[in-house]
């Protein structure tokens, strides 16, 4: 008897793809931003997630993308520090494309780096 995925009895025949990890994590107390790294023909991207999470009646963690009047500055910060990031990351890239290696200013080890135009 064939199922839904071609194979009799129910096994799947195909390997999972590893899950993707997101390429940075800022916290401030139950606020985060999670940066995901995406892959394109001409270069990476980066992605933000902005979330709140909270314990619901059950004690359960969940997450929320809603967010109250005293989390707008933290949520300002995190926006900010995510910014700042991908931006070090994105010199890093076209640093790293450019000559095949890194300046020693573009490591992210807390040094700004150069605006990068868009």
């Amino acid at each position: 008897m064939a199922t839904k995925n071609g194979t009799r009895g129910g096994a799947a025949t195909t390997q999972e793809a590893p899950k993707q990890r997101p390429a940075q994590t800022i916290r401030y107390g139950r606020l985060k931003a999670t940066i995901w790294r995406q892959e394109s023909d001409k270069c990476p991207w980066y992605c933000v997630v902005l979330a709140r999470t909270y314990r619901d009646q059950a004690g359960n963690w969940q997450s929320s993308g809603s967010f109250g009047r005293d989390d707008l500055l933290l949520v300002a910060k995190l926006a900010d520090q995510a910014h700042s990031w991908i931006c070090r990351e994105m010199a890093r890239d076209a640093g790293a494309e450019g000559n095949g290696q890194l300046a020693e200013d573009e490591e992210g080890l807390g040094h700004e780096t150069e605006p990068i135009p868009f």
